[in-house]
């Protein structure tokens, strides 16, 4: 065996490169993986529907104020609307020119209006929803990877970017329990882990000493939820999940939080939604990476 010196030392000598864009990232911290650049030009959503995630029109931008600065790794996530203005004024210059971006918006206390879609207006989906990311291009190919190709490696990016969206998210109460949509035994096997609680286990430790991962279980397989409809989704789910052995004592009177590496209709954060509530949870949001548009 390697001795730890031998470890350190191969770390110190060891540039990590950028996952997206391949160059050298020098900063030894939670951004090592993804350069600044690539941060900033991911999709980030800052727009989306706060009861089901779904991306809103541009217009409702103007809720979330933000301020200019530099591009830096804690600041250098850029809005749809800063993409249109940077379109528009600086065509001249190049995508990671450095340019002033569009910041983040810092979390803060004072009151504001809910952004909700119109079906939510009605009955919002869930108590809240937390979605990094658009699932799209280059968002959709991390994802894949993890899931698909067995790249684990990514999912301390895409972690981390879930971890820069709830650290912004005006969400409260704070959930007391955090719970990972869980496989079925069969394709736990075939795949050899669980995408979403990779994810989970790469969130920083204050969420991880949340995290729940015996206390719901998939009963039944189901099939691939990938090119089903609406209706067919729900169907597939339909009595798919159940609290496990004491699970409904642990559940009752808590917040809960799900969390998934990418929502489509919502259909297994719904069933699960459903199944906590039953059990008396005080409030059920959801938390993904990406949100198909």
């Amino acid at each position: 065996m390697r001795s730890c010196s031998v470890d350190r030392l191969g770390a110190r000598l060891w540039t990590p490169c950028c996952v997206l864009c391949g160059i050298g990232v020098f900063a030894r911290d939670a951004t090592q993986d993804i350069c600044p650049h690539c941060l900033a030009d991911l999709p980030w959503l800052f727009n989306n529907c706060e009861g089901c995630g779904v991306p809103l029109p541009i217009a409702s931008v103007e809720n979330h104020p933000a301020a200019y600065e530099q591009s830096t790794a804690d600041s250098a996530i850029v809005s749809a609307s800063a993409r249109l203005q940077r379109s528009e004024h600086n065509a001249h210059l190049p995508p990671h020119s450095g340019v002033v971006r569009l910041r983040m918006p810092e979390a803060t206390s004072h009151p504001r209006a809910a952004l909700l879609c119109a079906a939510c207006l009605a009955k919002p989906m869930f108590d809240a929803c937390v979605m990094a990311c658009e699932y799209v291009y280059p968002v959709n190919l991390l994802l894949q990877a993890l899931k698909f190709r067995r790249r684990k490696a990514l999912a301390r990016v895409l972690a981390y970017m879930l971890s820069l969206s709830l650290r912004q998210a005006l969400t409260a109460p704070q959930p007391e329990l955090i719970v990972p949509v869980p496989l079925h035994r069969n394709r736990l096997v075939m795949r050899g882990y669980n995408q979403a609680a990779e994810i989970a286990l790469c969130l920083p430790l204050a969420y991880r000493q949340r995290l729940a991962f015996n206390l719901v279980k998939r009963h039944r397989p189901t099939q691939q939820q990938t090119g089903l409809s609406k209706a067919a989704r729900a169907a597939n789910l339909s009595a798919a999940f159940g609290l496990s052995r004491g699970g409904q004592q642990r559940v009752a009177g808590k917040h809960i939080a799900l969390l998934d590496d990418v929502v489509t209709t919502g259909a297994t954060m719904r069933a699960l939604a459903h199944l906590f509530a039953a059990a008396g949870a005080a409030s059920v949001q959801v938390w993904a990476v990406a949100r198909t548009p």
